[in-house]
């Protein structure tokens, strides 16, 4: 737990005619990470021969799939469970289900039939512009000497256009209009052809309506629309049917040959990273120390003539894999999230799995902002269970439990002591039956500077396990750095106790002059093992302790609004119920800066300060060769 799983780096040599057979059953086994080998005498691998075949039928399933899934179902689709592939059988399957013609066909229909519905209802809608002349039969209005324009123009323009027009025909033309809703109105110009009034129309803003082809009154052309449009909509019905009905009889289907094949191709293409001869294939790659007993019994009893496992001791690129308790699973998360661990170093999810909450309890402290803090990641939790905003909120609610024990410890419920709150709400009719106060809690916003010399030390604390932390990482590695991972450590309690000493005469003034004779002793050593650096950054021990005062700081920031708010708007049933609402929403945004804060200057103190300590990260993640539906059995 406190470090990665043990790995164990292997080389597996095997007949080439056991290769497909291996690849399968290692792919089953699902333990082993296949990294690319190089060995002397033997060639880069290259995909298996049916690896061209398979990335072809996988790419036209996955069309199909990507069609299909688009209709819209009336129920949803089966879960397909994984089952062991095999080329032949797969391949024969996924051929057999021949619909990419058909499918494109029934596709291309329903999008010209939803086009060509688009435009009959456009047509019908200009259509119906013409409303107001329902009997007006058009056909007849084209002669040889006259012709007409039909179109729409705004009611304010309508006065000008039809006096301009009147003046310009002379009477040789007749203006008919009818409202078009409520700002137009349509108008109907018959005129002899030789008139040209475009230029006319043009200057009022005329809308020009085109009539279809052969269209003679509005009712008839109306009909004709309507009747197109039903046809075209029932085909359209027909052609959903269709495929709807194709999605039901393949969907499925294909959705298994899509995981069969997928496992084929991972199967075929994975022997890329192979050495390979005429006869002898090899692969190497890690796995877990404690599944290399499984590993050699799968061999013994498959391939117990035609392998041979090599095991080495070399730990360089091993990957890496955590394992801690379930209840740290959103801790584990947090360190995957930043950064894994380098495989020499410590795990450090337990870590931070106490240090997290530690830090944001200390700078929220109070039982009423953690109860809102509670109430916000239960209500993130209920909405998101996994992924990454689930894993916050796991990590913000162990954190608000933190910060009500802490509201505890300083007596803040609300920025109020508990006792404050209880005759807040025996006034209120409320009454609990407490006399007199149950305990005396540290007060920040009284204790403060008590407070900050408490949170500097125990920042000198998380800095000193930071450099413990660090040393038994470099332990087995680097002696140098070992050294100078104590020198610093002692270097840093040595500072704090003479400070304590000299400075605050909290202990012995004899301690304190052996803890600064301990402090001169190691810059010797910090600069053999650092060089010049090393000794630039002696200085900056004491502000990597003093940046934890921030956790006081920012703590009685919060505080004193909560008093500020609580002496304003104090809720008394006399000042009525507004009060009361006022004082709950202040004090919730209130609880909001101090969560940010919280978390700001948390992360800062543990990403920042604690963990450059002694992480240094880079890990890669173990990505075993394994079937996809098989991983997590």
């Amino acid at each position: 737990m406190l470090e990665p799983v043990r790995m164990q780096k292997i080389v597996l040599l095997a007949t080439r005619s056991s290769e497909n057979g291996l690849i399968s059953a290692l792919h089953r086994l699902g333990m082993v990470q296949v990294d690319h080998l190089e060995l002397g005498g033997l060639e880069k691998g290259r995909p298996l021969e049916v690896y061209d075949e398979i990335s072809r039928e996988l790419v036209r399933v996955r069309s199909l799939i990507s069609a299909l899934s688009s209709i819209a179902p009336h129920g949803s689709s089966s879960a397909v469970s994984a089952r062991e592939p095999e080329y032949s059988r797969t391949l024969a399957e996924s051929r057999s289900i021949s619909i990419d013609d058909s499918l494109r066909q029934l596709v291309k229909s329903k999008s010209d039939l939803a086009a060509g519905i688009k435009d009959l209802e456009k047509r019908l809608s200009d259509l119906n512009r013409l409303a107001s002349f329902p009997s007006m039969d058009f056909s007849r209005l084209e002669t040889k000497g006259f012709t007409f324009q039909l179109g729409a123009v705004s009611k304010e323009m309508l006065p000008k256009l039809k006096k301009d027009l009147s003046q310009y025909l002379k009477g040789s033309g007749e203006i008919e209009h009818a409202p078009l809703g409520k700002e137009k109105a349509a108008v109907l110009i018959f005129h002899p052809r030789r008139e040209n009034i475009d230029f006319m129309l043009s200057r009022y803003g005329f809308e020009r309506i085109t009539l279809p082809q052969n269209f003679t009154t509005f009712e008839s052309g109306k009909a004709n629309l309507e009747s197109e449009l039903s046809r075209a909509r029932s085909s359209l019905a027909n052609t959903d049917s269709e495929l709807l009905r194709m999605r039901e009889s393949f969907l499925d289907r294909l959705l298994i040959v899509e995981k069969e094949l997928s496992m084929l191709s991972d199967r075929a293409s994975i022997a890329a990273r192979f050495a390979q001869g005429r006869k002898v294939t090899a692969l190497g790659g890690w796995l877990k120390k404690t599944d290399v007993p499984k590993l050699e019994k799968m061999l013994r009893a498959d391939f117990a003539n035609e392998t041979q496992l090599l095991e080495y001791s070399d730990e360089e690129g091993a990957p890496i894999v955590l394992d801690n308790p379930s209840n740290a699973g959103q801790f584990q998360f947090l360190v995957e999230f930043y950064s894994l661990p380098a495989y020499s170093e410590l795990d450090p999810t337990l870590i931070l799995m106490f240090t997290v909450p530690i830090i944001y309890g200390m700078i929220l402290g109070d039982v009423g902002y953690g109860l809102i803090s509670i109430f916000l990641s239960l209500l993130i939790l209920r909405k998101f269970k996994g992924g990454m905003l689930g894993n916050v909120a796991k990590i913000w609610l162990t954190s608000s439990i933190a910060a009500m024990f802490f509201g505890v410890v300083f007596d803040e419920w609300f920025g109020l002591t508990h006792f404050q709150l209880i005759e807040l709400l025996g006034a209120w009719g409320l009454n609990l039956g407490i006399a007199a106060p149950l305990y005396e809690g540290l007060s920040r916003s009284h204790n403060l500077s008590l407070v900050i010399g408490l949170t500097v030390l125990a920042g000198v604390a998380q800095l000193g396990l930071g450099f413990l932390l660090g040393a038994v990482n470099a332990y087995h590695h680097d002696k140098k750095h070992f050294v100078a991972k104590i020198a610093w450590f002692v270097a840093l309690m040595s500072g704090t106790l003479a400070v304590c000493s000299l400075m605050f005469n909290l202990v012995p003034a004899q301690i304190g002059n052996y803890a600064l004779y301990g402090l001169v002793a190691m810059v010797p050593v910090i600069f053999y093992t650092e060089g010049l650096p090393g000794l630039f950054e002696i200085p900056g021990l004491a502000a990597n302790a003093m940046s934890y005062a921030r956790i006081a700081a920012a703590g009685a920031a919060g505080v004193i609004i909560a008093e500020i708010i609580n002496e304003m708007f104090e809720p008394t049933p006399e000042r009525g119920i507004f009060v009361l609402i006022i004082f709950i929403l202040l004090h919730v945004f209130n609880a909001a800066l101090a969560m940010f804060e919280s978390i700001v200057q948390g992360g800062r103190l543990n990403l920042v300060e604690f963990y450059s300590k002694f992480f240094q990260g880079g890990g890669k993640a173990f990505e075993p060769f394994a079937m996809e539906g098989l991983k997590d059995k």
